[in-house]
């Protein structure tokens, strides 16, 4: 509180005490990084994010950073969301400062994760010339990067919607006409 004290010309006094309540309102201010896109390791299907640090200030002092993520990822937290590990697809991160007096201001981006597979160089049977109902035949690919959690399943069309089986090699009996074998790399974050 103030105390307040008024003299006039002839010397009489008043005084009255007053409370002087200072607001605060402004609001403090957060740009966050440009959208970004990330490429994750052949074979994975995440990545660790970095250098996604928002810049953050008040007139009074920032009190708090918070994020939230949204989307491929989900995930709160303190200060900068770098350092996380990002999943496939899209996830849009919020970041949100506040200053002592509750006042608040956000911003978003996004961090595109992509994958990655290298396929076989090459797919083939232990066998390309059989009579037929001669057995069985071994199916194979080499040089690969598999997706994480993947496997390689084999098909016997090219639209791919009838698979025969999956791993490397695959046993299968020995076709009766001449066949083309189809292998894709599925998993759960590719195909």
């Amino acid at each position: 509180s103030v105390t307040l004290t008024v003299t006039d010309n002839s010397g009489n006094v008043s005084t009255c005490t007053a409370v002087v309540t200072v607001e605060e309102s402004t609001p403090p201010v957060i740009s966050c990084p440009n959208d970004t896109t990330v490429i994750a390791s052949a074979g994975s299907c995440n990545v660790e994010v970095n250098n996604i640090v928002p810049f953050a200030s008040d007139n009074c002092g920032v009190s708090t950073v918070t994020y939230r993520l949204i989307g491929a990822t989900l995930g709160i937290g303190n200060d900068d969301a770098s350092g996380i590990a990002f999943n496939k697809g899209v996830t849009t991160v919020w970041y949100t400062v506040t200053d002592g007096s509750g006042n608040a201001d956000s911003c978003s981006f996004d961090v595109t994760v992509l994958t990655t597979v290298v396929p076989p160089d090459s797919a083939y049977a232990d066998n390309d010339s059989i009579c037929t109902g001669a057995g069985n035949i071994q199916l194979m690919y080499s040089v690969c990067v598999m997706v994480e959690g993947g496997q390689a399943r084999w098909y016997d069309d090219a639209a791919m919607i009838n698979t025969i089986g999956s791993g490397n090699p695959l046993t299968i009996p020995a076709p009766a006409i001449t066949t083309t074998y189809y292998v894709r790399f599925e998993g759960a974050c590719d195909t």
